[in-house]
Order: structure tokens, then sequence, then C-alpha cells
């Protein structure tokens, strides 16, 4: 729906002039009146002018992401379906036949979830209103999921509220949603593109924030309620809502690990939440005892901290033997790197092909199969064998790598089978067990078997039939371990053309998997933040990727896969300046790799973006962007001028 032209102008000078009276309250001789706008709105329109570079007329049209990438997005939550798709379907039963649209969107401002009824679908829809709109607040200017994600509050943005002329037939209420670690990680919003006002979105903003303090409450529950005592307080001694009522999580010895984040705006954090903390911490034993038999809530009073009933919901399967206390789920700041565990747990994601792979691996493992991996360079095939080797009966046993086509060939066969002292001239005169020995009891991981020399592929194959291995001038040793090979190329290709023995490929390749190279990944967009943030962990980074980087990541190629992820993921981390990671802080060849899909006009809007990030970063200064592009002076002017660049 488009504004007159009349009506552009004014809303155009009602948003210059609220921002102008920043201006004008510092300097009274303006004689600028205030006008009626909402403060927060106010202080929106600012960001979005004097933060975001934009102007309420030239916002563009929303972007919207294709069904492929929003689906990954829509996985993630999915795992908490059960928690947030209930309160979704309860907010849109009670305020559809208000012409009402139910939205959920993450923490990137990207809608993931839709509650719409056939009525007004179509309406909603050229509004914007349905799954992969990006909301973001530099995006489309004030809005209600935007503005909401950036202060962190309710808000409700009504009609002419919002920045964007093409978003002010709009009406927004929206709550934000924090994780029991107190992260923004998502915005319940319930949007009519039908005409209201703000008295009226006070009653929908009630309903709107009851929904979002149930799933931050249930989210709470879900994640401590084993080993913890769940303990409800609320002014209400019914406790005829979970929204009602604020939770903290105990130890067993009265200690209390969490609280809710309703919390925040119920208790001051420091005098009367360390008040109620000390009245609560002998009360653990009770408020599981009065939970067992029923029994009334407990009544607390407190001159600081007022009324409140308390009642213990959950009584935590283990909270008798919990030890630990709050910090033992503190999210890990340290500069450490991702232990195998994590990363093969980011390795799974939510691709298919994944997911088969780890539930087929779990079945073969310990059925004293061999395995062969297979996949392009890069693509993780090490990080699942060290998987397998971690879900295995060998786990406590050891994990040897051998890389073939590292090790000179005339080095590999006593690299692999060892020899005993003085067996021949120059040997060490302790002798060398070598790999294969190293790793009896446990996991030998022949990674890139496909590179092996075929003199040595003989003597492997005798030592995998047998189980038995002899070093040179040593004694047989009886074998019990697991061997997953690995490779990159086609074996049953060098099997045909003689490279490779046949019979050595079926005695390695009892059980097949083929890890899916990078840009096949259907998670691929999911599989990139998570990794993103266990190196964000590792460096001690609290960033942000920008969804334009998002997008270039997801389309990028990937020719060294995972390898080549990590690689461009630490080198962003390490160079960005601010909490967010823009196009400007990604190597130059990511951003040029760009250049063969001209076609693409997504390609066309992140070159833009790329381009114009470079020349502000860089103030105007045209020579020293083209340098940090890595392109000419000349390329940098006829790019400028063929997607309209200015300075």
């Amino acid at each position: 729906m488009n504004l007159d032209g009349g009506a552009e102008t004014r809303h155009v000078k009602r948003v210059l002039a609220a921002i102008a009276h920043d201006a004008a309250v510092s300097n009274p001789k303006s004689g600028s009146k205030r006008n009626r706008v909402p403060r927060t709105i106010e202080a929106s329109w600012r960001r979005c002018v004097l933060s975001h570079g934009i102007e309420p007329h030239k916002v563009r049209q929303p972007v919207i992401l294709s069904h492929v990438e929003v689906t990954p997005l829509r996985d993630r939550f999915d795992v908490l379906k059960s928690i947030f798709a209930p309160e979704l379907d309860r907010l849109h039963e009670r305020l559809a036949k208000l012409d009402y649209v139910v939205l959920l969107a993450n923490a990137d401002g990207i809608t993931v979830d839709v509650r719409c009824s056939d009525e007004i679908d179509k309406e909603a829809r050229d509004s914007g209103l349905y799954p992969g709109v990006i909301w973001k607040e530099d995006f489309q200017g004030t809005n209600g999921v935007g503005t909401c994600l950036a202060t962190g509050q309710p808000i409700s943005v009504v009609m002419d509220d919002h920045f964007a002329i093409h978003n002010t037939p709009l009406t927004c209420t929206v709550a934000p949603i924090y994780s029991p670690d107190q992260e923004l990680i998502a915005a319940l919003d319930v949007s009519t593109p039908r005409p209201t006002d703000h008295q009226t979105q006070q009653l929908v903003m009630q309903i709107v924030a009851n929904a979002a303090r149930r799933i931050e409450n249930q989210l709470f529950m879900a994640h401590f309620q084993s080993g913890h005592a769940i303990v409800a307080l609320s002014q209400d001694s019914r406790f005829s809502d979970l929204a009602s009522a604020t939770l903290l999580a105990m130890s067993s010895g009265g200690r209390v690990a969490a609280w809710s984040p309703a919390a925040k705006t119920l208790l001051d954090p420091v005098i009367e939440r360390s008040t109620m903390e000390y009245r609560l911490q002998d009360q653990v034993d009770l408020f599981i005892r009065t939970r067992a038999e029923g029994e009334e809530p407990i009544v607390l009073e407190d001159v600081t901290s007022g009324r409140f009933f308390a009642r213990c919901l959950s009584d935590g399967e283990t909270v008798q033997r919990q030890k630990s206390g709050p910090q033992a789920r503190a999210k890990p700041r340290a500069r450490q790197e991702p232990t195998s565990k994590q990363i093969s747990e980011v390795i799974v994601g939510a691709d298919p092909v994944m997911e088969r792979n780890f539930a087929l691996a779990a079945r073969i493992v310990d059925a004293g199969l061999p395995i062969l991996v297979t996949g392009e360079t890069g693509s993780g095939k090490e990080v699942f064998a060290k998987h397998l080797h971690r879900i295995s009966a060998r786990a406590k046993g050891p994990f040897v790598a051998v890389n073939c086509a590292a090790i000179p060939e005339t080095l590999i066969e006593g690299e692999l089978f060892g020899y005993r002292p003085g067996a021949f001239t120059g040997a060490a005169k302790s002798g060398y067990r070598g790999k294969v020995a190293e790793a009896n009891g446990g996991v030998l991981f022949l990674d890139e078997i496909g590179d092996m020399p075929l003199e040595l592929q003989t003597r492997l194959l005798r030592v995998l039939s047998e189980m038995e291995l002899t070093p040179l001038g040593g004694a047989p040793i009886a074998l019990d371990l697991l061997v997953i090979s690995s490779t990159h190329q086609d074996l049953e290709a060098l099997v045909a053309e003689g490279r490779f023995r046949e019979d050595l490929f079926y005695r390695i390749a009892g059980a097949n998997l083929t890890i899916p190279p990078l840009r096949a990944r259907r998670d691929r967009r999911l599989f990139i933040t998570e990794m993103f943030e266990g190196l964000c962990d590792a460096a001690g980074r609290d960033l942000t990727l920008t969804p334009e980087v998002l997008h270039l990541f997801e389309t990028y190629p990937w020719p060294g896969n995972v390898r080549e992820l990590q690689q461009i993921l630490r080198y962003a981390i390490a160079v960005s300046e601010s909490e967010t990671v823009e196009l400007t802080a990604l190597p130059a060849r990511l951003t040029a790799a760009l250049e063969p899909r001209a076609a693409s006009s997504h390609k066309t809007e992140t070159e833009r973006l790329v381009i114009e990030q470079t020349l502000k970063r860089c103030h105007g200064k045209v020579s020293a962007a083209a340098e940090l592009l890595g392109i000419s002076r000349s390329t940098m002017h006829r790019r400028m001028k063929r997607l309209g660049v200015k300075r």
C-alpha cells in the first residue's frame, strides 16, 4: 500500500522535525515545539538517520529470503517447537478476529514462523508479513520487530510511527524473548494492516508480553529442571498464569543458580534480588516438600521486596546430587579451541545427509566393520572420524591419525608398521612402534588412503586381514582396533584404473559414509552461524554476522569447504572492530568471488553494499577503498558508476 504524494511529504517532515527536536532542546532560541511522538519512536528515528544512514522516503522494500534460506533458520526453532508453537497458536486464536497476524522473528530480525488467517492473507503478504522477510531496524527503519531487537524492550509501532513510508499502513506490537542465559533470541510480534490506535495497542501489548513471558519461563524450566528445583515467585497467590511468575533455579545447597529473564523487570538486580536470595537459601527442602504434599505456596514478606508467594514447580531429578553452581552453565569466554565434541555437534547440524550419517554411525561403529569416509578436501572427514571414536566402545583408547598423502613414500612403511631396535642401518636405537601399533585398542584413522603407494597397500591388506602386525625385525603383535579410512578420491575409479587394490577397497569399505560438501548442505546458514558462535566463544568475542554477510556465506561455493569456512570466520573475528561482522571484514578474495555471478540480483546488491561500506570505512577515499578490496582505482570507478555508488 502506497501513500499519496502529500501524505509522503507530511510523513517525511514529521520525522525530520522530531529528529531536529534534539537540537531544539540544546538551543532554546530555536522556538521548536515537540511533536507528539513517543520517545522510543523518536529515538529510533534518530538512529535511522544518524546511525543507519537511511531516509524515510528512500528505504528499500523488505529483503526477502528464499524458502531454502529460511528453512534452516526455522529448523533451529523446531527443537523448541513444543514451547513456541502452542503460544503462537493461542495468540493467533485470540487476536485473529481482530485481523492480526502473529509472527516469530529470530535475533537477526528474520521472520521464521507466521500465523495468519485466510481472510487477510493477501494483505499480510503485500505488507511483508510472511516468512523470510528481514525486519532489522538498519534495513527497514523503525518497525516493531527491528526496534524491539535494537532496544531489547517491548514496543508498539503504530502506523506512521514507522520510519519507512511503505510501512506506515502497518501497526506492530512486539515483545522480546530472552533465553535462560539472558540472551535476546527472538521477537514475538502481532501486526495488522488495518487502521488502529495507540490506546488499543496498550491492551494488545499486555497480551503479547504475557505470551513472551510464558515462552521465556518454559524455556527456563526446560533448561534448568534437571538438577535444580524450579521455584516460582509471584504476587498472585493463585499462580493462575505462568506469565505472572518469576522463576529461579535452586541447587541442593539452597544457592540460586539462575533467575528467569523476567526477574530484571520484577526485582532490582542488586538489592531486591540479593535480599530474596538470602530469604530463599534455606528454603529449598521446604519448597520440594510442599510441592510433594500439595500445600499452599510459601509467603515471603520483606520491607524492600514487598510480598511474594513462592511455589516449587519442579524438584529436579538430580537436585540432591547437584554440586556445581551457576558457573557450570555460564557461557564460555576463555580463549580456547572448541573441543572435538563441540565441533562434531556443529558438523552434524540439521542437514538430512549428515543426520543420516550420524544415525548410521551410531549403529555400526561397534559392529566390527571397517569404515570408509568419503568427501571433498576440507569437508570434515577427520572431525567425523573423531566423532566415531568418541561414541564408540573404544573411546578410552587412542585415536591415531595417519595422513597417507603427507608422508614421503620412502618413509610411510616405517611410519605405519614400525621397527625393532637395530632392524636396519640407521634405525633408532630404541626402535619405533609405528602408528598401527600405537592405535592398538583404539582407532586407526588412515586419511587420504587413496594416495597410499600400491606396494604398501599389499602389506596393509595383510595386516587388516589377519589383524596382526609384524614390525621390521620384530615379533608378531595381535591387533584389536577399528580402522577408519578417508579419501577425497573415487576409489572405485582408481580400482578400475589399477591404481588401488580391489581387495583392499572391499576390506576398508565395510561401511561407506559420504560427507557432503559445504555448498550442498541444506543447513548452510545454521551450520555457519553455529560454527561462528563457537569460534567467537573460543576467541572471547561477542559478535554477530550481518544478513549481508550471511547471504554471501550461503551463496559462496566454498571450494575449501569447512576448513576454508573456519579460516574465513577466524579472520573476520580477528579483524572486526565493532560488535558486528560486516562485509568489509572479509578477505577481498571472498567478496571478489561474486564477480562471475553478475547476473544475480542478490550479487549486485551485495556488491553495492561491499563498495559502499568500504568507501565509508575509508572516509570516501576511492584509492584506499580500491586497495582494500584488491582492485585497481579505475576498476573501482567503473563499478561505482555501474552500481550508482557515490562517495
